[in-house]
């Protein structure tokens, strides 16, 4: 089954959110609506997770944050700057209803937006034709084509396994390995940017481990420690030891299990070609093919997080593709 849409709902008011998510579901659409109730909530949804939205819809009038007491008239001019500023390029509308004293207002906005910002009203046929409008144009959509093309692995932050950091590390990861890879190969600077997502993503998946079931990946593992010189004392630390972490997880497969591989495979190029390379002096030259590869393996290391998540062990064969 196709991935479905998701819109981000900018409105004051929960009850259109539910007849819009009726609508969807009547007429078989295949859409998710996220609402936001202010711009304020709409904007920090945009801000830490634009790259899941194909659509987004506002109210002429809305509230601005939550110490708002009433809809404000601005409400639509700034939704509309964040969108240009948040989620360039995603197609935006503007839905509202019609009353009889808000009809020349409608018309005023419909034509000081036309052929920027369509505007609908909320009855039944025209929110069909909205969400019709949405999805013509999403199919255009850099991020809608990503998250298609890798619809299971994106499931993990969908199912709130990791959180919108991770999320957003991960997209700027499959973005730049399937549509910018001569950048990447050309620019030493994007090139370790996008290492240090990927291993930004790495940690996020070995700390969920270690917080989800301390047995399959126990803190002193999982952390690194400091011996205090003159005590003698152990102190663990917050940070990640990736070595100690990825190598007791190894220890819990068959020998000739990839899954740990897949971990070492983005740890260590990101070590010995990231931001975090202690040393660089190995003389390889990056190619379009480098990337990818650290890409990839991450994907099938999320794949089996994924697999962990869900079954409380990870052992069992995933079937995603």
């Amino acid at each position: 089954m196709a991935k479905a849409s998701r819109f981000l709902l900018i409105d004051d008011d929960p009850e259109y959110c539910v007849t819009l998510r009726r609508v969807i579901s009547n007429n078989n659409r295949n859409v998710v609506v996220d609402h936001a109730r202010t711009l304020e909530e709409g904007k920090n949804t945009l801000a830490s997770r634009n790259s899941r939205y194909s659509g987004i819809i506002i109210d002429i009038n809305g509230l601005i944050d939550k110490t708002s007491e009433s809809t404000n008239r601005k409400h639509l001019t700034l939704a509309i700057e964040a969108c240009k500023e948040l989620a360039p390029g995603i197609p935006t509308v503007i839905c509202t209803a019609e009353t009889q004293e808000r009809r020349e207002e409608i018309a005023t906005i419909r034509e000081m937006y036309e052929g920027l910002y369509p505007v609908f009203l909320k009855d039944y046929d025209q929110l069909i034709q909205m969400i019709d409008w949405i999805k013509e144009r999403e199919k255009d959509l850099l991020g809608f084509k990503i998250r298609n093309r890798h619809n299971s692995v994106f499931e993990v932050f969908e199912k709130n396994y990791l959180g919108p950091e991770a999320e957003s590390c991960f997209y700027q990861v499959m973005e730049h390995a399937e549509e910018k890879k001569g950048e990447l190969a050309s620019n030493t600077a994007t090139f370790k940017s996008q290492l240090s997502n990927a291993r930004n993503v790495l940690e996020a998946i070995l700390r969920k481990i270690g917080e989800t079931d301390s047995n399959f990946l126990p803190p002193e593992r999982l952390y690194k420690t400091i011996v205090n010189q003159h005590s003698g004392k152990t102190r663990t630390t917050d940070q990640v030891n990736f070595s100690g972490a990825l190598g007791f997880i190894s220890e819990q497969f068959d020998r000739a299990h990839p899954i740990s591989q897949f971990g070492f495979t983005v740890f260590d190029i990101a070590s010995s070609m990231g931001t975090h390379a202690i040393r660089s002096k190995h003389g390889y030259k990056v190619s379009k093919y480098t990337f990818p590869a650290v890409a990839y393996a991450l994907a099938d290391f999320l794949l089996w997080f994924k697999t962990f998540m869900e079954t409380g062990d990870g052992k069992q064969e995933n079937d995603n593709h």
